[in-house]
């Protein structure tokens, strides 16, 4: 997956999931 890529579904992430600031939850995502 390219930075932009992880970086964009990260913004998502943080923008409707409290969860967001989990590094491990964006881990098992990517």
């Amino acid at each position: 997956m390219s930075t932009r890529g992880a970086r964009f579904i990260y913004r998502w992430i943080a923008e409707h999931l409290p969860i967001s600031d989990d590094p491990v939850a964006l881990g098992d995502l990517a």
